[in-house]
């Protein structure tokens, strides 16, 4: 069970269910597991179906080769956030476009250079967390737009989670408004945590 980006240590009964028509299922197979998970900061250094990468992707060697001469974590989050909030243009035609089952492409986004605010959040958890950093990507609402679904990430700088919108930042900078990189936990209103 997820609870707001914190796994959650317990048994759990896993189902595998074998369509036999239609909509009709049988259960296949059932068995109980017992989760203890020692650190979950570990859990947002992984690929995964939301956040999907892999050393061979061209993001996540940009990634490396930006960040080469970084000391320290908080300098390579910097580094990418500012690579992606100058490099990447908001696709104000893709929202009205994508299914509800639509998951970020790495490559292509890195070939198109555009996307909305799930790709957005999904390349710079990608890049990130391939640099050891651990960072969810996050999906709301912000306090000032609560009718408009969105996605940002929180990245762990010395201890600390810390919240960075690079959706709203590359409009901005893009733009020559001024804004702070680290975004107040209250002007967000989180409901899933990946």
């Amino acid at each position: 069970m997820k609870l707001l980006g914190s796994y959650v240590n317990g048994n759990y009964k896993v189902t595998v269910y074998e369509n036999t028509s239609g909509d009709y299922y049988k259960v296949n197979t059932q068995k109980s597991v017992n989760v203890k998970v020692e650190d979950d900061k570990q859990i947002y250094l992984l690929s995964t179906e939301e956040i999907n990468w892999n050393e061979n992707q061209r993001y996540i060697k940009l990634a490396k080769e930006l960040t080469k001469d970084a000391k320290t974590d908080e300098e390579k989050v910097q580094i990418v956030y500012n690579y992606l909030t100058k490099n990447m243009t908001y696709n104000y035609t893709k929202i009205y476009q994508i299914s509800n089952t639509y998951k970020p492409d790495l490559e292509k986004l890195y070939d198109e250079k555009t996307g909305i605010c799930y790709d957005y959040s999904a390349i710079f958890a990608g890049m990130l967390r391939s640099l050891g950093i651990p960072t969810k990507m996050v999906k709301g609402y912000t306090v000032t737009n609560q009718s408009t679904f969105h996605a940002w990430n929180q990245v762990l700088v010395n201890g600390e989670w810390k919240m960075v919108d690079t959706t709203n930042d590359a409009y901005k900078i893009q733009n020559h408004y001024q804004t702070e990189m680290y975004k107040l936990d209250s002007n967000f209103i989180v409901s899933n945590v990946y």
